[in-house]
């Protein structure tokens, strides 16, 4: 995605599009700038679901653990009581758990 400012309005038209007010269930690997909007979306009860932070991981072959730490500081889900008024959740998991140290599905 060339503009990720677009990602907001793309997700207003494809619910539009579905005759949709919102969504139910958000599957997010990317988080960083897609977070917010996708989060914004969700309907009433609705979850999102965080499997993965591609957008924050380190480009080169060395981790810069400050940039990281920004990253993952703006990042941050809502206060928990603002996601009870909004009744609206957020959940998170690590896929490298699901495989073991040989790589093999667990």
């Amino acid at each position: 995605m060339r503009d990720r400012r677009a990602f907001g309005p793309q997700l207003d038209e494809a619910l539009r599009a579905n005759g949709m007010d919102g969504f139910h269930l958000v599957l997010d690997a990317v988080a960083g700038p897609f977070f917010e909007p996708a989060y914004r979306r969700l309907r009433p009860a609705g979850r999102l679901v965080v499997y993965g932070a591609a957008d924050m991981m380190p480009a080169g072959t060395r981790t810069n653990w400050l940039t990281l730490a920004r990253a993952l500081h703006r990042a941050a889900a809502r206060r928990s009581i603002q996601m009870v008024s909004a009744n609206k959740s957020v959940m998170g998991f690590n896929l490298i758990w699901l495989w073991g140290p040989d790589g093999a599905a667990l």
